[in-house]
């Protein structure tokens, strides 16, 4: 099965976080997202952590994807790419941080804004 390593994209998602004012040590590769592994991504916003997996197999992405695709179609084109798929998970997390009392929907729109930047 195909997987994704999100470490090799460290230091570009490092700088993407800091021009929001977070420090590398805000991002955390994990084997596992604790209670709940199907997870990629999460965020605990009082701590200002991000945690993304080592490791997202192919069928994760896909399954994010087709989340995303239901309200954002004309956004979801640019997931294709790998890169751009965990740093749009990134972003979305870190928008749950700074934003802190935003929906879900309005994170993902500022992580899509934010993907080309």
């Amino acid at each position: 099965m195909e997987t994704i390593e999100t470490e090799q994209y460290r230091d570009e998602l490092v700088k993407a976080i800091e021009k929001h004012g977070f420090l590398p040590q805000n991002l955390e590769f994990v084997d596992e997202i604790p209670n709940d592994p199907r997870r990629a991504s999460r965020v605990y916003k009082i701590e200002k952590r991000i945690l993304i997996k080592k490791s997202i197999p192919r069928e994760d992405k896909v399954a994010n994807i087709e989340f995303l695709f239901a309200r954002f179609p004309e956004e979801t084109a640019k997931l294709d790419d790998d890169f751009k798929f965990v740093k749009q998970l990134v972003l979305y997390e870190m928008f749950h941080i700074v934003y802190r009392y935003q929906t879900d929907y309005e994170c993902a729109k500022w992580a899509f804004y934010h993907l080309n930047r």
